[in-house]
């Protein structure tokens, strides 16, 4: 079979045009192939971001296509995309991106190149609603569940959420269903865990995931770097094709300064007026249960000295019926420890390339391994505080003519090969 790295198979790529009548009731939507015309086609996904996005470059020779559709914007462009290692659709039910703008990137008197950027369907639903009901008695993973489906209107086997002990009322108060749901994100607190969540789309739908379980993945492939890679050899479908780029590894500054390894935490209670102080320390009250390399080891001398201080109000009693001094979702419960497990988990940033692999997605975990370049090397011949688990932060699948490539940012909160005994 062919290498990975060769061209992938356009199944389908159409953009679907619909058409109202002056009556504005009848409507014609015309479905029109494209996959012949184009030279360059780019996927995004990544933790950060709440929905996915892709870029499409076409050539057009002859009648152009951008005038003869017209494309103006707001055309469905549904595509399927098959690679030696699974398949990138969109054209299923609930799954489709949408032409967000037409610019030229370049013309000629006989041809003209066109860059269509594409956002996912969701982006724009959410946009054009507002939430403004109040929703109570209900742990988080059970709010963002009923904000996907009944707000978002996305499938039911198009979201994945995972379970949170702690509820939480509140109101929408105006805001979009994603932009609700990432302030969800950093205030649920899962079954088994550590505080912190993200939210974002994937090819598979939208996943509402907590750290502590994307961390305790099982590794989804092996990437190994030698620096030796040949473009025509079948056996680098799992080799990395340049050297691996370590865009950050540690910042002990910026981890004092943002409160990882400690932070004072004071909480104030408008019932009572009263202050409750809570010193959270990263091996202690706040320590990481679940990690992708060794154990978090921290020095003693960086958990002395406190340089952040942050200031809450409890919520007690706005949203219950009567007279209560429950307090709603208790900040000492998420507040510090999350951001200790967002900042520990970029502790190390690594950027790779490889061959095209359409089965990982963002947030998936992967091992990776690199060469030792010491004289003196271990059994495996790897680095062993290089290699090891890292979990997909960003992703992008690129595709041309000749070449499939998956392009990915890794991060990871500890080094070593082996994971977290906890």
């Amino acid at each position: 079979m062919a290498s990975a790295l060769g061209s992938s198979k356009y199944a389908k790529i159409d953009i679907l045009k619909t058409i109202s009548k002056r009556n504005g009731r009848d409507k014609k939507t015309k479905i029109h192939d494209i996959k012949g015309k184009v030279t360059n086609f780019r996927y995004y996904e990544s933790l950060y971001s709440p929905v996915t996005t892709a870029l499409l470059v076409y050539v057009d020779a002859g009648d152009s296509l951008k005038s003869t559709i017209p494309i103006k914007g707001n055309e469905r462009l549904n595509f399927k995309i098959e690679s030696k290692y699974g398949t990138l659709d969109f054209s299923k039910q609930g799954a489709s991106m949408l032409i967000n703008s037409v610019p030229e990137a370049g013309k000629e008197s006989n041809r003209e190149a066109v860059v269509l950027p594409l956002i996912s369907t969701y982006e724009l639903k959410d946009k054009k609603k507002q939430i403004f009901k109040k929703y109570n008695n209900l742990t988080v993973d059970d709010s963002v569940r009923r904000i996907c489906k009944n707000e978002l209107k996305a499938p039911k086997d198009r979201i994945f959420v995972d379970s949170c002990k702690n509820v939480y009322d509140f109101r929408g108060s105006g805001k979009n269903p994603i932009e609700l749901i990432l302030k969800l994100a950093k205030k649920a607190v899962p079954v088994k865990g550590d505080p912190g969540y993200f939210f974002y789309e994937t090819q598979k739908g939208f996943n509402f995931k907590s750290v502590s379980v994307l961390v305790s993945q099982k590794s989804k492939a092996t990437y190994t770097y030698t620096g030796m890679f040949r473009a025509q050899d079948e056996g680098n479908d799992y080799k990395i094709m340049m050297a691996p780029k370590f865009t950050k590894d540690q910042d002990i500054m910026q981890a004092v300064t943002s409160g990882t390894y400690v932070s004072r935490n004071i909480f104030f209670n408008p019932q009572n007026a009263e202050y409750i102080e809570k010193i959270y320390k990263i091996n202690e009250q706040g320590k990481i249960e679940k990690t992708l390399g060794k154990d978090l080891d921290i020095d003693e001398e960086l958990e002395e000295s406190i340089t952040r201080t942050n200031m809450h109000v409890l919520d007690v009693g706005s949203l219950q019926s009567g007279v209560s001094d429950a307090v709603n979702n208790s900040p000492l419960e998420w507040q510090a420890k999350s951001t200790m497990r967002y900042n520990t988990l970029h502790t190390q940033m690594l950027e790779i390339q490889v061959p095209c692999n359409l089965s990982l997605v963002a947030g998936d975990v992967i091992t990776v391994e690199i060469e030792n370049l010491n004289a003196e090397k271990c059994n495996e011949g790897i680095n062993k505080h290089q290699s090891g688990k890292y979990l997909i932060l960003h992703l992008c699948h690129s595709f041309s003519a000749n070449e499939s490539i998956t392009s990915l940012t890794l991060v990871r909160d500890t080094y070593g090969l082996h994971t977290g005994t906890k």
